[in-house]
């Protein structure tokens, strides 16, 4: 019986409010807040990965994984100052009927200085690419398929389905701001994806577009010669009738100070508005940034999850290219 309550809850996601994957490392996933992120950071090229398992208290546990990486394009070719550009995939699967959505998206930005001294900086950004949905109809139980209480997996289901899976367009767009000060860096951006509407339906009969998403997101950091560092950040995604709001801050302890090689640890609290709390550690060492979190539910499923909700793991990987000094600027040894 919980299957086929499983499979209504599935269906009345796919004809009505399909929802996008979403991270509590929401700061660990930049192309994910929008296309505009990407090559918003110090460096030249960044990678990430992040993996996801949740629910596993409840049901068929939840799992999600996302690679990335975006760059600038000056680091290519100096023509190109301002470029950039990333790649994400994204996987995603949910419950006893593995429905599944694959993401292969593309993004590219530009970053304009908004004055002379190059403090306050906006930034543009499109992001588009295709998804595949699929679901194993044959992993679901029904109602037909019981003989009293007992299962019998060779009965007939007695339900008819359309295709088990299809491929669709996806695009966004996404602007964001930087202002770089004495104190720190103030960090804001704003996305809208899924602009084409695209069908998202796997009945056969009527269909469903995919709800418009739109996610705000602000962080600052205090001045990184600072031994202690404050890292706080709110993101709001609303998307049809359903809003998530996550903010907490990361306090960052540098535990060796080098020019290479450089360590740190983090601690940080976040909360998912009437859903989460989410206490988060990372370690950072040299060019990676390691980070684990665990979800502990606290909305009215927790008499359910027992207050389980689930962890996640992050790898960011930034590298910068060593410039050549000019010949009139004067180097001064490292010892």
């Amino acid at each position: 019986m919980k299957k086929i309550v499983y499979l209504l809850l599935i269906f009345a996601s796919l004809k009505g409010v399909a929802q996008d994957l979403h991270y509590s490392h929401f700061m660990q996933a930049p192309l994910q807040r929008g296309a505009s992120e990407a090559g918003n950071f110090d460096g030249d090229l960044r990678l990430t990965a992040l993996q996801r398992r949740q629910w596993s208290s409840v049901t068929t546990p939840y799992r999600s994984l996302s690679f990335a990486g975006d760059g600038k394009l000056s680091a290519l070719h100096s023509g190109l100052k301002g470029l950039n550009a990333g790649i994400q995939i994204n996987y995603d699967r949910a419950g006893d009927g593995d429905l599944t959505a694959l993401q292969l998206l593309l993004s590219v930005s530009y970053k304009i200085a908004l004055n002379s001294d190059s403090a306050h900086f906006l930034r543009v950004g499109m992001q588009g690419g295709i998804v595949q949905r699929s679901i194993d109809f044959n992993a679901l139980t029904f109602d037909n398929q019981f003989d009293g209480d007992v299962f019998n997996p060779q009965s007939l289901s007695g339900e008819t389905f359309g295709e088990n899976s299809f491929s669709t367009g996806d695009w966004g767009i996404g602007i964001g701001w930087t202002g770089i000060g004495e104190s720190g860096m103030l960090d804001a951006g704003f996305q809208v994806m899924h602009l084409n509407r695209s069908q998202w339906s796997l009945l056969e009969s009527g269909s469903a577009n995919y709800p418009l998403l739109y996610q705000f997101t602000i962080a600052a950091a205090g001045a990184g010669n600072e031994p202690l560092q404050w890292k706080p950040a709110l993101t709001i995604m609303r998307q049809d009738q359903n809003t998530e709001i996550t903010g907490g801050t990361e306090l960052q302890f540098r535990l060796k100070e080098r020019p290479i090689r450089a360590w740190a640890f983090s601690v940080a609290a976040f909360y998912r508005y009437r859903d989460a709390i989410i206490p988060q550690v990372a370690l950072y060492y040299d060019k990676f940034r390691l980070g684990f979190s665990y979800d502990i539910n606290v909305s009215g499923l927790r008499e359910v999850s027992q207050a389980r909700g689930g962890a996640e793991f992050s790898i960011v990987y930034i590298a910068r290219r060593i410039r050549s000094q000019s010949k009139s600027s004067t180097v001064c040894p490292v010892y």
